[in-house]
């Protein structure tokens, strides 16, 4: 694991008015991988490291980053989820090929179609809506399909969402 260093550290410093407790929701957003904490915010470089040591006693990664909409993993995630969108709907791959390239080509374990059936395509929606209103810029903009798809009820794996009709496969009809 490799930290910030103490210059970069420091510009994690608040001023010297504001407290230095740093509540348990302010010290985590975990990811969907039960082995790592995603983000780690406090106010002076002792509080950093007291937070990454409780992360590392319960058996946790702690990665540090600046408070920024959607983080490190989601803001990747969903930039490689819309790229894949894009050659989708561009007519470029098939959804199959591009899942089976990210699981082949870079040892993803899912592709980005099947990671968003598995996190949920409302929830996918929810995620690109929020960074898209946060950051101003159009490379957020909701994918047409996949609003399409929430709309109609297809919310990603029907094993994970109630109610759901299922993602991308089942929409587009095509076999796992």
């Amino acid at each position: 694991m490799q930290e910030f260093g103490a210059r970069d550290r420091g510009r994690l410093r608040r001023s010297p008015s504001q407290t230095e407790f740093v509540s348990e929701n302010r010290i985590c957003f975990t990811t969907n991988r039960v082995d790592r904490i995603e983000h780690i915010d406090a106010t002076s470089p002792e509080t950093v490291e007291k937070g990454s040591q409780i992360v590392r006693e319960i058996g946790k990664t702690p990665i540090l980053a600046q408070d920024e909409p959607g983080f490190i993993a989601n803001r990747l995630g969903l930039t490689l989820y819309m790229e894949a969108s894009k050659l989708l709907e561009d007519g470029i791959a098939s959804l199959q090929d591009i899942d089976t390239c990210m699981k082949l080509g870079y040892n993803h374990p899912m592709g980005p179609f099947e990671l968003a059936d598995f996190v949920g395509l409302d929830t996918r929606l929810r995620n690109i809506e929020s960074l898209q209103r946060a950051t101003n810029d159009n490379k957020w903009i909701t994918p047409k399909l996949l609003r399409e798809m929430v709309q109609q009820g297809y919310l990603g794996d029907p094993a994970r969402k109630k109610g759901s009709k299922g993602g991308y496969y089942e929409y587009l009809e095509i076999k796992r």
